[in-house]
């Protein structure tokens, strides 16, 4: 198979954070906000008559939680991803034909379709061009050789009919 493009997956807990961030839901940030929202009104509560100790201890304690799960929940959610996926083989060899994408390691070779690809995302500095709904290939844009990286998401567009999201 001639290949149009070549990239390089990497599996690193950047690329696993990608991916949680852009499957898992409710995301993590939303969760953090929730109960930051939920602190502000508990706070609110304390204004209340004999309600002043519990409302600001419970204000407290969410206001905690949400902090922890804005700053560190994604992190946590995909430590096990990222090993799981580690044990599998942390590299494989993308080549972008006109026909298929061929990903290569050291235990074989696969070849994907362009028809199963169900979404094409960018999300913290990773491409992820989905072929189930929870599971993708994943690269950065750096890896990419044939092109530059618009290039490349026309040839996606082109081949798939997805267009790039951008997930933040």
């Amino acid at each position: 198979m001639e290949a149009r493009f070549t990239a390089k997956q990497v599996w690193d807990v950047r690329a696993a954070r990608a991916l949680l961030h852009i499957v898992q839901k409710p995301s993590a940030r939303r969760v953090g906000l929730a109960m930051l929202c939920a602190a502000a009104l508990c706070w609110g509560l304390s204004y209340a008559p004999g309600m002043r100790s519990t409302g600001q201890t419970l204000a407290l304690a969410l206001a905690a939680v949400g902090v922890l799960a804005l700053l560190f929940l994604e992190r946590v959610w995909a430590r096990p991803i990222e090993r799981d996926r580690r044990t599998r083989g942390p590299e494989l060899a993308l080549a972008f034909g006109e026909e298929a994408v061929e990903a290569r390691n050291e235990c074989g070779s696969t070849r994907y379709a362009y028809g199963a690809f169900r979404r094409f995302a960018r999300c913290q500095g990773r491409y992820l061009l989905f072929y189930r709904a929870q599971q993708a290939l994943i690269f950065t844009p750096e890896s990419i050789e044939g092109g530059d990286t618009a290039a490349f998401c026309a040839f996606i567009r082109e081949k798939t009919g997805l267009t790039l999201e951008n997930a933040r």
